[in-house]
């Protein structure tokens, strides 16, 4: 996890835990520079942040000579939101409320030190912009109700993106491995080391798409909509009118 507090502290030589943020945040690229500097294979590397500079330096948190390419997957953010409160532990109109926040964080906190580092996000919009609107037009978007529909096929174009040979049996084997009955088996035998604290329940929860249908209410739908109207019909989940269409829905 790019956010990783262990990873920073172990790599940097100074605890972040002594710094502010401001000063992380302008520590990380080099911190990235330096674990890419010890390895021989591509390796890939969660992230939660949004795209951008940091605010002292103004140098891209994560450098993009070190970028072969990042895959961004994108939600119908109606189907975010139930998602999100679920791993936040909050209510649904708090998630609704955090989703159009362009001062939204996740991580660090006043209070206690958590395992993660501070990270912006800013609103849902907000991120999804700030990763495919990059100016070094290295994303690759996955649209996560794609993936749902025809797995082999997204994952096959991501295998592409990132310049990786192609292997049809792999593939499969990958495909296989990560659906969603058997993450939630593996989650029920060994947990979840990424789950919140303050989440609900298993992270893993359905893994489907359109249940905003039956989980969240109209008013807050409407509010989405309002919020994220633009964004949404750039990629498909709503029609020119701002009706949701069906596309991905179960």
């Amino acid at each position: 996890m790019a956010s990783s507090r262990e990873l920073f502290d172990d790599w940097c030589g100074i605890k972040s835990s002594s710094l502010n943020d401001s000063i992380v945040e302008s520590l990380r690229p080099e911190v990235y520079r330096r674990l890419a500097g010890t390895m021989r294979d591509t390796i890939f590397i969660k992230v939660h942040d949004a795209w951008g500079g940091s605010a002292l330096s103004g140098e891209p948190i994560f450098p993009p000579s070190l970028t072969r390419c990042s895959i961004y997957i994108l939600r119908n953010p109606l189907d975010v939101a139930t998602s999100f409160a679920h791993h936040l532990g909050v209510s649904i109109e708090d998630a609704v409320e955090r989703m159009g926040d362009s001062s939204s964080r996740l991580g660090g906190g006043s209070r206690r030190m958590t395992d993660q580092l501070s990270q912006v996000i800013g609103s849902w919009s907000d991120h999804v912009r700030s990763w495919v609107d990059q100016p070094d037009g290295l994303t690759h978007v996955v649209r996560y109700e794609d993936m749902l529909k025809s797995p082999e096929a997204v994952f096959r174009e991501v295998v592409r993106a990132c310049g990786l040979p192609f292997d049809a049996d792999r593939v499969c084997r990958a495909v296989r491995f990560s659906n969603f009955d058997e993450l939630q088996r593996q989650e029920l035998a060994g947990g979840f080391r990424e789950k919140p604290s303050a989440g609900t329940g298993n992270f893993f929860r359905r893994g489907r798409a359109g249940g905003w249908r039956q989980e969240l209410a109209a008013h807050l739908a409407d509010q989405i909509i309002r919020s994220h109207g633009e964004v949404m019909r750039r990629f498909g989940y709503l029609d020119r009118d701002n009706n949701p269409l069906p596309y991905g829905d179960e």
